[in-house]
């Protein structure tokens, strides 16, 4: 866990993030777990299953992890001709 934690903090550095760093990291380290599954014998995430929201005039010390029930929508086509 610690060496994940480490990769969370080389890839948050230089988002504007750094003032929260360690509390950052611990956030995508659970959100990691969260979402990890055993597949042949190691755990693998697919990155779909994780999603950044930005809130606009929040501040990086209100982040926190929301787990969320696991939904995939399908994008319906967008209308092509416009209804009468």
């Amino acid at each position: 866990m610690r060496r994940l934690k480490n990769v969370a903090m080389t890839a948050i550095t230089g988002k504007g993030a750094e003032m929260m760093l360690g509390e950052m990291a611990d956030i995508v380290v659970e959100a990691v777990q969260l979402v990890a599954e055993d597949v042949d014998g190691k755990k693998t995430v697919d990155p779909d299953d994780i999603s950044v929201v930005r809130r606009y005039g929040a501040s990086v010390d209100d982040s926190k992890l929301v787990a969320r029930p696991h939904h995939r929508q399908r994008k319906s086509a967008p209308r092509l001709c416009p209804r009468r």
